[in-house]
């Protein structure tokens, strides 16, 4: 994501800020990010947020590549 979006150099603070920047693009109400990895219980995103992230993600330019990074329910993931 750092590279996309003209980054020299790459930090985990750097990679937040840029994570932080995009998902707030496509959601007015704030989200809470602690990492990029998804699993701290720290993050919270709710339902319609992640929703507007698939669906934006669905439209974009990098949406055969963000559909072949999803899980599949019962083969992978």
């Amino acid at each position: 994501m750092l590279h996309l979006a003209g980054e020299k150099q790459t930090s985990v603070d750097a990679g937040m800020q840029q994570l932080r920047t995009f998902v707030g693009r496509i959601n007015k109400s704030e989200c809470m990010l602690y990492d990029g990895s998804g699993l701290s219980p720290m993050n919270a995103l709710s339902a319609r947020q992640m929703a507007n992230v698939i669906l934006y993600m669905a439209k974009s330019e990098y949406a055969r590549e963000y559909e072949a990074s999803l899980a599949v329910a019962g083969v992978s993931g």
